[in-house]
């Protein structure tokens, strides 16, 4: 016999343990999300964002991911570093996988490379600001921990892009 673990109604979604029927009333210790529970909210929007891995020519900009609609209040949202299936790593294809990563970059300016830096998205009432990677290799910034390893080739063209994972909840 199979148990129902997800159910989507409306603006709730329900996961639960394994074995746990998600269409009764569980217990919060049977759940894995609720989004009913205070720290989340209803869930807005989600979905799944590419773009180019630096802006043209290297410069500096943001990869931008707009809500469906404004908002008169700034959201709460999860990112995740992604890699869509189809993807080519390495010169391989990520045959059938969505791979995720936290989003957190941590890099090294060129200008002192003992300061440490981090990357931080921004949220506003209308979109997810997330940086271009700085750039990195020799005269660049260096990538110190982080997804850098989140850049992929989507046609094996030699064209890097980053993906992006994402998940708007109301507040």
């Amino acid at each position: 016999m199979t148990t129902d673990r997800i159910l989507l109604n409306g603006d709730r979604l329900l996961i639960t343990k394994p074995g746990v029927d998600a269409s009764g009333s569980p217990a919060d210790s049977n759940k894995i999300f609720d989004s009913d529970w205070a720290f989340g909210g209803a869930i807005i929007a989600s979905g799944f964002y590419e773009g180019l891995y630096e802006g043209v020519g290297g410069a500096v900009g943001n990869h931008a991911i707009n809500f469906p609609a404004t908002l008169d209040y700034i959201p709460s949202v999860l990112i995740f570093d992604a890699l869509p299936p189809g993807a080519y790593v390495g010169g391989n294809l990520s045959d059938g996988l969505t791979i995720f990563g936290p989003y957190l970059v941590r890099y090294n300016p060129i200008t002192d490379p003992n300061d440490k830096r981090y990357q931080f998205a921004t949220v506003t009432t209308s979109q997810i600001l997330i940086p271009y990677l700085p750039r990195v290799g020799v005269g660049f910034n260096t990538i110190t921990t982080g997804n850098y390893s989140y850049t992929y080739d989507s046609a094996g063209s030699g064209t890097r892009f980053r993906a992006f994972a994402y998940c708007i909840f109301a507040v």
